[in-house]
């Protein structure tokens, strides 16, 4: 890439775009001038390539090479639609260009265990950490759990329940209400031989999430047979240990990883029981950056044109 290459991210305040332009520094991406755009208040920077970039009011934006919607909020898919309109050759990356974290870390899996036996369906019970919901929701935790250490009681907003210390089954945030069933679609898009019944809930965790998953196969497997097929697949590693401590955790495992950790592998005849963990913000800043240096290496094939 010779010519200067300008990026814009919208939502650069929230946790997906810190995960992206962590793994853009990673890959080493050349940018020479962000964009760092906010829907909120614009008190606040972000990093990328060494430098601190400060956030700006979307409202006036004039424009760049690619630009990067990093929400799946009413208001966010306003802005990129409204800046589609005002600018028919632009390329905006949203978050429908790519399947949402859970059900690819799901289908990792799936993968796996596919040739070892046809699999009937599986559920998938599911925590997710609060910044999954956004930079609002992560504020409301950490605020809660300072509030509730000094005999205050914060209002919930994020989540119609207290989320500190606790578990709730769904949040209020209208773009993630229908969650369960959007993760069910897309798990059935990328692994149609196995269609997958997500639970959702949201907990006390920062980034990584917790998944119980259930695989149903129609002849018996053995444990052994499974643990040999989850070390062989790419992105997927096991940990077992018999120790208290030798089963991965969503925080002390998956934060800021592309990978997916597994263990506690049971099988019971014809149904397989695997604990996962993962970080579905990395899972999905990794997915961003692809399709990003898909476009820089190649903008005429890309699959963003």
């Amino acid at each position: 890439m010779s010519a200067r290459f300008e990026l814009a991210v919208l939502g650069a305040d929230e946790p997906l775009a810190e995960a992206l332009l962590a793994r853009l520094d990673e890959l080493g991406t050349r940018v020479d001038h962000l964009h760092a755009l906010t829907l909120g208040d614009a008190d606040t920077s972000v990093s990328l390539g060494g430098r601190d970039w400060p956030c700006h009011p979307a409202q006036g934006f004039k424009g760049a090479d690619v630009v990067v919607a990093v929400s799946r909020s009413a208001a966010a898919q306003r802005w990129s639609d409204g800046y589609r309109a005002a600018h028919p050759a632009a390329r905006v990356l949203t978050l429908d260009a790519i399947e949402p974290a859970p059900a690819a870390a799901v289908a990792r899996v799936l993968g796996a265990l596919g040739p070892l036996a046809a699999m009937q369906g599986a559920d998938a019970f599911l925590t997710l950490p609060v910044a999954y919901a956004g930079r609002n929701a992560l504020d409301e935790l950490l605020n809660q759990t300072r509030g509730l250490f000094n005999m205050e009681n914060p209002e919930p907003e994020a989540f119609p329940l207290q989320v500190a210390f606790n578990l709730v089954p769904r949040a209020s945030l209208p773009h993630l209400a229908q969650l369960d069933e959007v993760l069910d679609r897309s798990a059935r898009r990328l692994h149609a031989a196995c269609p997958t019944a997500f639970t959702v809930a949201w907990g006390p965790l920062v980034y990584g999430a917790a998944l119980a998953l259930h695989v149903h196969v129609d002849a018996p497997v053995t444990a052994d047979a499974v643990r040999s097929a989850l070390r062989a697949c790419p992105g997927v590693i096991l940990m077992e240990a018999e120790l208290p401590a030798g089963d991965p955790s969503p925080a002390t495992d998956a934060h800021g990883s592309g990978d997916v950790f597994v263990g506690r592998v049971r099988v019971d005849a014809t149904r397989v029981r695997i604990w996962l963990v993962f970080d579905p913000l990395a899972l999905e800043a990794h997915d961003l950056a692809r399709l990003l240096e898909n476009w820089i290496d190649h903008p005429v094939a890309s699959m963003l044109t």
